[in-house]
């Protein structure tokens, strides 16, 4: 009983940190849900920073793997910038740097294993509620076309591997200072 007497104001006095200034957050990929079905799990968990209202930056932490054992898996991260044009939410994402590592490769042991990527998404951000951030968006990879190589031996080495895909970021948003 004394923590939650404790508690209770803790959070009456704390309630009017969310929402001011630069938070930090982290998402999960809901569309991993898939990976019940397909022979390609694909997993992915995003660290971000908002800068201000109109600018973020993200780190994206992402695993493709075959579900045999002993397949192909790739390990991918990067540097990412969220521009918020609007103040609905909406954002288009752009990869600023971007790479990824392949294991397991029995294919071509001579190979690279590091391989340069690129990709972009439109999304937008929801916040049904103070810190939690629910956010659907589309994934374009290489839409330049730039690293055409590199994305087709993924997509020989995977059984599946989406040049578009949705995804479903779930997550939280946590507050790091005050604005006055």
């Amino acid at each position: 009983m004394r923590k939650m007497i404790i508690l209770i104001p803790l959070l009456i006095i704390s309630s009017p940190l969310f929402g001011a200034g630069p938070t930090m957050y982290c998402s999960v990929d809901g569309a991993l849900i898939d990976a019940l079905w397909e022979e390609t799990v694909l997993a992915r968990v995003e660290l971000g920073l908002t800068l201000d209202e109109q600018f973020a930056l993200r780190i994206p932490i992402g695993l493709a793997a075959e579900r045999e054992r002993g397949g192909p898996r790739l390990l991918e991260s990067g540097l990412f910038l969220d521009y918020y044009p609007l103040d609905c939410g909406l954002h288009l994402t752009v990869s600023l740097i971007q790479v990824g590592f392949l294991f397991n490769d029995w294919y071509d042991d001579e190979e690279e294993s590091l391989r340069f990527l690129n990709e972009m998404a439109i999304g937008w951000t929801i916040t049904p509620y103070r810190g939690l951030r629910v956010e659907p968006r589309v994934i374009i990879r290489d839409p330049n076309g730039v690293f055409n190589s590199a994305y087709k031996t993924l997509s020989l080495r995977f059984s599946r591997y989406p040049m578009i895909r949705f995804s479903l970021l779930l997550g939280w948003s946590f507050p790091l200072k005050q604005k006055k």
